[in-house]
């Protein structure tokens, strides 16, 4: 079981030149260069690389380590993009929303 990024595992990381030049203006550029991308979980990795690769702007990312639905984070502004990549939304707080992943932990 994956115990996540912030365990000091190994992590999945979305290399900069992977990451749409239009997604990357709207992230922390300079936090994502000096880590060499963004560092996701590695059972979610290539999901939420798809995601981020197809344009989706993510806050954050978790797996579910084993013991919650693995899901994102993203500004409500990215519901129609993850809808149209098959992913259902819904309000989280803060003006974001909160999608489930198909990888990662999995929850009934």
């Amino acid at each position: 079981m994956c115990k996540g990024t912030s365990n000091g595992e190994e992590v999945h990381i979305i290399n900069v030149d992977k990451i749409p030049n239009e997604t990357f203006e709207r992230l922390n550029k300079g936090w994502i260069t000096n880590h060499g991308g963004i560092p996701v979980d590695k059972c979610i990795g290539e999901e939420v690389e798809y995601l981020v690769v197809n344009g989706v702007v993510t806050l954050g990312s978790c797996c579910g380590h084993g013991e919650y639905q693995s899901h994102i984070l993203a500004d409500k502004s990215e519901k129609d993009k993850l809808l149209e990549l098959g992913y259902e939304s819904k309000p989280f707080r803060w003006e974001m929303i909160i999608a489930n992943l198909k990888s990662g932990t999995q929850t009934k």
